[in-house]
C-alpha cells in the first residue's frame, strides 16, 4: 500500500512539471510570435511641423486642427460647445494675388472713367495767343489725366509757340490741367520781303499773330536784306556776362538764348536808341552796306553803320545837321558810318 501511495504521488509530481515546462513553452512561442509581429510593423515615420514645430506623423486619417469655443452658461458647472471652425492660414501669395487684382481695378477704372476725362486746359498768361490755340496743339480734350506727361507738355508748347519763353504745366485729380505761361515782350517789329515778325529785347523773333496790328506800337524797321548771322561764342559770352549771378539759370539760359534768335541784344539795343532819336516820320531801315539808316521825311538819308559808338554817331550827327541848318543847306546823305571820319552828301 505504501508503494503504490509513492508510485502514484510520483507521476502527479511528474504531471505537474510536465505542465509547467508546457506552459513555459506556450509563453515564449506568444512572446515570439509578438516580437515577429511588430517587426514586420513598420514604424511610424515622424516629421517636424512648419507651423507649430511639434511632431506631426504622416500617413493615417490626417484631421486640420480645429478651434474649440466653449461657452460657459449661467448655470453652475453648465457649458455649451460651439461648432468649431477649421483653422485658415492665408500666405503671401494670396496677400499678392489680391493686390494684384485691385490694382489692376484701378487701373481700368482710371483709364476709362470720365471723371477722370480732360476738358479744356486752364491756361494764364496768354496775351497774343488765345487758349484755343493752346489746346488744339495740346490736343488734351478727352483724355485720361493718367495718360499726361506734364515735362512733354511743357517741351510742346515751347517748340510750338516760340513767343512762350517759360511754361509750368500742373496736373490736379481728377481731371484738371492748369498751364502757367510767359510770353515773350515785344520792343520792334523786323520786315521782311512783306513779311513782319515780333522782336523782344534779346533778339528773339516770333510771329505776328494779331491781323489788325498798330503801326505805331513798336519800332519797325525795314530790312533790304536778312540780318547779319550771329556768332555762337558771341551769343554764349554775351548769356554768360548777363547772367553772372546765377550759373544753373544761366546754363540753362544758353540752350534757349542759342536757338531762335533773330538779332543781337546789341543790336536791338541800337534800334532802340535810333528810335528815340528818330524824327516824326521817318523810316528805320537796314541793309548790308550801310548797316542801320533812316530815311528822313524832309528827303535825305542818315547812314550810322555798324552797331558800335551808336551814343556818339548821334551826337555827330546832330552836329553836322545843325551847321548845315545854319548854312541853309539841304543835304541828299549824311554818313557817320566811321565816326572820326563822318562825311554828307549835298543835293546837287
Amino acid at each position: 500500500m505504501i508503494i503504490n501511495r509513492q508510485a502514484r504521488s510520483t507521476r502527479r509530481t511528474n504531471k505537474i512539471r510536465q505542465r509547467r515546462v508546457e506552459h513555459s513553452n506556450d509563453g515564449k512561442k506568444v512572446k515570439t510570435r509578438r516580437c515577429s509581429v511588430a517587426s514586420n510593423t513598420p514604424p511610424p515615420v515622424m516629421v517636424r511641423g512648419i507651423a507649430s514645430g511639434a511632431a506631426v506623423s504622416v500617413g493615417g486619417n490626417y484631421k486640420k486642427n480645429r478651434r474649440r469655443i466653449d461657452v460657459a452658461l449661467n448655470v453652475t458647472g453648465a457649458e455649451m460647445r460651439l461648432p468649431s471652425l477649421p483653422q485658415v492660414h492665408i500666405g503671401w501669395r494670396v496677400i499678392s494675388f489680391a493686390l494684384l487684382v485691385v490694382l489692376s481695378y484701378m487701373v481700368y477704372i482710371g483709364w476709362n472713367s470720365q471723371d477722370f476725362r480732360i476738358d479744356v486746359a486752364n491756361i494764364t498768361g496768354l496775351h497774343n495767343i488765345t487758349s484755343r490755340d493752346v489746346n488744339s496743339v495740346l490736343g488734351v480734350t478727352g483724355k485720361s489725366i493718367f495718360t499726361l506727361d506734364r515735362l512733354e507738355m511743357q517741351n510742346k508748347l515751347l517748340e510750338s509757340f516760340s513767343e512762350i519763353s517759360s511754361a509750368a504745366v500742373v496736373l490736379d485729380l481728377p481731371n484738371t490741367v492748369n498751364i502757367a505761361v510767359t510770353e515773350r515782350i515785344p520792343v520792334l517789329v523786323w520786315s521782311h520781303d512783306s513779311q513782319s515778325v515780333l522782336v523782344d529785347e534779346n533778339g528773339k523773333a516770333f510771329p505776328l499773330r494779331n491781323e489788325v496790328f498798330d503801326q505805331g506800337l513798336y519800332p519797325i524797321i525795314e530790312a533790304q536784306e536778312e540780318p547779319p548771322q550771329l556768332d555762337p561764342t558771341e551769343s554764349k559770352q554775351a548769356s554768360l556776362e548777363f547772367d553772372l549771378t546765377g550759373l544753373q539759370f544761366a546754363e540753362s539760359k544758353l540752350s534757349d538764348d542759342e536757338t531762335g534768335r533773330l538779332l543781337s541784344p546789341e543790336m536791338v539795343a541800337a534800334v532802340l536808341l535810333l528810335d528815340e532819336h528818330t524824327p516824326d516820320g521817318a523810316t528805320l531801315s537796314y541793309d548790308n552796306t550801310y548797316g542801320l539808316s533812316w530815311k528822313d521825311r524832309r528827303g535825305w538819308d542818315v547812314y550810322f553803320g555798324e552797331l558800335n559808338d551808336i551814343g556818339m554817331k548821334l551826337r555827330v550827327y546832330e552836329a553836322i545837321f545843325q551847321y548845315l541848318r545854319e548854312e541853309d543847306t539841304k543835304p541828299a546823305m549824311i554818313s557817320v558810318e566811321y565816326v572820326h571820319a563822318p562825311y554828307y552828301r549835298l543835293e546837287e
